[in-house]
């Protein structure tokens, strides 16, 4: 019998190696055999048979309970990634240097990455990325730099994955170049300087956020679960990686004035509550390394359908 549960032990081990086996599940399984042992029945039915039916149910209904959703949108972005880095190399990593942006007409989406928000030499050399999904297919992938050379390094004036990763790496050496070949605003009048960002949020945050989840039916708690199993899943994270994984609104809780729509933003979409949830990892004193940085997944709090997950290496400015 031991032998008989020992090889149990290690095909579901084998089999089911996320499945989180306690003594509670043990004793639930343990009554429900005894009980099972006082009817009257035709066969005789081993115990290691019956734990081995428990564990595969209970094990089939934990990965149900904690299946991920994904929007329609988010199936897009992820096929257009993916188009990306077939294409063009453009990883996960230096993906992160770009903003992705989408719009849809009917089945057909329409995703944009550029880089913008630093310089206009830096938004030339960069260009602009377009994928057009329709189907559940990427069919159309290009560049506004189809067809330059990249040679030349960084003075070339298309920048390839070389010259992105030189950039992620050596951030501030490679900005400042750019920078010298900007126009000073304060010496040129046609130049206007880049106006302060105007804050889109609502004043009174209390009120925004108790409206938000009033119509919710999932808990941040909840919603937080949810959001860390989605990186977990979709960035391959080991499970050292996943246990450094630090929830920010944790540790700056939003009860703090100054971290409100910092480290957690609540939305309301024609009646649907949603929220945004940033992620770091990066343990302190540590070289960076794959997949370190910092994560904002965003997600419905009605059902937890993941809607978007952004990705940002944190090696560039914040590094």
């Amino acid at each position: 019998m031991n032998e008989e549960k020992q090889s149990l032990r290690t095909l579901l081990d084998q089999e089911l190696p996320d499945t989180q086996w306690t003594d509670a599940d043990s004793l639930r399984v343990l009554r429900a055999a005894s009980a099972e042992e006082k009817r009257p029945a035709k066969r005789k039915i081993s115990l290691a048979f019956v734990l081995a039916a428990a564990m595969v149910l209970l094990a089939v209904g934990a990965i149900a309970a904690a299946g991920l959703i994904f929007s329609p949108r988010y199936d897009a972005g992820k096929i257009a990634d993916q188009a990306l880095e077939e294409k063009y190399d453009l990883n996960q990593l230096l993906r992160s240097a770009y903003s992705r942006h989408e719009s849809r007409d009917g089945n057909t989406w329409t995703f944009t990455y550029d880089h913008t928000w630093e310089s206009d030499a830096a938004a030339a050399k960069f260009g602009v990325y377009t994928v057009i999904v329709r189907g559940g297919k990427a069919v159309e992938v290009s560049w506004s730099h189809d067809g330059d050379s990249t040679d030349g390094g960084l003075d070339a004036d298309a920048w390839g994955p070389a010259q992105i990763m030189q950039y992620i790496s050596n951030y501030e050496d490679t900005m400042a170049g750019l920078r010298a070949q900007e126009p000073d605003p304060t010496r040129d009048p046609a130049v206007s300087p880049t106006p302060e960002p105007v804050s889109t949020f609502p004043k009174d945050y209390e009120g925004w956020k108790a409206e938000v989840l009033s119509h919710a039916v999932l808990t941040v708690d909840e919603a937080k679960e949810i959001s860390r199993q989605a990186i977990i899943t979709e960035y391959h994270l080991d499970d050292e990686k996943a246990a450094n994984l630090k929830c920010m609104m944790d540790i700056y809780p939003d009860t703090d004035e100054e971290n409100r729509n910092v480290f957690v933003n609540y939305y309301l979409t024609d009646g649907e509550p949603s929220i945004s949830i940033r992620w770091d990892l990066w343990p302190e004193g540590e070289p960076w390394q794959e997949s370190y940085g910092i994560y904002w997944v965003t997600l419905s709090l009605l059902d937890g359908e993941i809607d978007e997950i952004i990705y940002d290496n944190a090696n560039m400015a914040n590094g």
